[in-house]
């Protein structure tokens, strides 16, 4: 409402329709752009860092484009959850691409997590920082607030200051840390390497997500890491509760859609995916190739830059939790330049004994399923249940005495070895 004095000359009808125009424009909310969009725009990649410099083009890495663009605050998800293998380039197109895109296109508080403190800051001292530079962001890193601490530059290894936010860069295990402040956007990366619990407080996941409650409705949740153990994952449980995404691309042969994977049952009974041939152990190169799944046929990996911009991201499950996504897949999709199925399957021969068809070394088996396969894997074993404990428990045994008369009555031997395990708890 306008008041006009007595004696203030009144407006022209032009200027009410002038003002009238100009109010209607104003708009009541934000248009952001998207993620990929604005990556595309600012970030250039110099030729030592990545084997397609230029400015960064996620035409290379089709897959990435869905998940980042995620993090749009117009997009509805909450939590996005991504179990990977390595050489992927998730890093770059995902985590980085997160930082730089809510410093210079969405400002917001943002909380940067990784396995330990070393890890992390190492992490925003070369990635990030390469990032802020190549996408001309570091003029926007100072201290925005200097109050009483007059030296301070809004610009360390755990923290960025800009215009419109702050970013916070922590270690998993520190756990007072997790809880000081709130934040809008938390970025987790390498989830499995998170310690199970932060002294008595819980799972460091946990204490991290409550960070954002103050901003649930709104807040964005990034869960990125390669699996490690299936019974301590972190990601893969965090994978099932989502929509369970895979990267469907048409296979150039039938032009059916498939989800590219190291090992499949295909359509005829037999196993497709990564095929090979050796010579007593000594691998075959030129055999490389992928079978598909649905028709049988080889797949050459240099036509993977032709079906690879085929492909799309499709749910497989429903998922658990509104504004929950969850993706996963396999290095195969690595893109031409960065990790080649002739590497992989050169890795596989670390593992696996080709001749004799079993594990060569467990160590190397278990880095192929976590780092390639991006699949958890599971240790083999059988727990000590109490109830068998406790059925061999004796009121005879005396202490500082062990009956041999009574082991070979039981047991047909006497005593060889005794070990014990005491539960102290405090």
């Amino acid at each position: 409402m306008i008041i006009f004095q007595r004696g203030q000359r009144l407006p022209s009808l032009d200027e009410i329709l002038f003002l009238r125009e100009q109010f209607a424009g104003i708009k009541n909310s934000q248009e952001y752009q998207l993620p990929s969009e604005y990556m595309e725009s600012v970030r250039y990649l110099p030729k030592e860092l990545t084997p397609k410099p230029g400015f960064y083009d996620y035409d290379y890495t089709p897959y990435l484009r869905e998940i980042v663009n995620r993090l749009s605050p117009d997009d509805p998800s909450r939590k996005i959850i991504f179990q990977k293998p390595a050489q992927v380039g998730a890093t770059v197109g995902i985590l980085e691409a997160a930082i730089g895109y809510y410093i210079g296109c969405a400002p917001t508080s943002i909380l940067y997590i990784s396995a330990d403190k070393e890890l992390v800051e190492k992490a925003v001292e070369t990635k990030v920082e390469q990032m802020l530079e190549s996408c001309g962001l570091r003029d926007k890193i100072f201290a925005q607030h200097k109050g009483y601490n007059s030296r301070a530059t809004g610009n360390t290894k755990s923290e960025k200051q800009f215009p419109g936010g702050f970013m916070h860069a922590v270690g998993a295990q520190s756990g007072g840390k997790l809880r000081a402040m709130s934040y809008k956007v938390i970025l987790m990366d390498e989830l499995d390497g998170f310690p199970d619990e932060v002294g008595k407080e819980g799972s460091p996941v946990s204490l991290a997500e409550n960070r954002s409650n103050a901003f649930a409705s709104k807040r964005k949740i990034l869960y990125l890491s390669t699996p490690v153990l299936l019974q301590t994952s972190f990601i893969h449980p965090l994978y099932l509760r989502g929509d369970q995404n895979n990267f469907f691309v048409k296979c150039p042969r039938c032009g059916e859609l498939i989800v590219m994977q190291w090992r499949v049952k295909g359509k005829d009974g037999n196993f497709a995916g990564i095929m090979y041939e050796h010579n007593d152990g000594i691998l075959i190169p030129e055999s490389v190739h992928y079978k598909c799944q649905n028709c049988g046929k080889p797949i050459d990996e240099e036509k993977k830059s032709k079906f690879m911009s085929t492909g799309r991201w499709i749910p497989t499950a429903q998922t658990k939790e509104m504004g929950l996504v969850s993706y996963w897949m396999d290095v195969i999709y690595s893109p031409p330049g960065m990790y080649s199925w002739i590497n992989t399957v050169y890795d596989w021969f670390k593992a696996w004994d080709v001749k004799n068809n079993r594990v060569l070394d467990l160590k190397e088996y278990r880095s192929f399923r976590n780092t390639k396969q991006g699949k958890c894997f599971e240790e083999m074993g059988q727990a000590l249940l109490i109830d068998k404990v406790l059925i061999h428990r004796r009121p005879i045994y005396s202490r500082n005495q062990i009956k041999n008369k009574i082991f070979a009555e039981e047991t047909g031997s006497g005593v060889f070895k005794i070990t014990c395990a005491v539960d102290v708890q405090k």
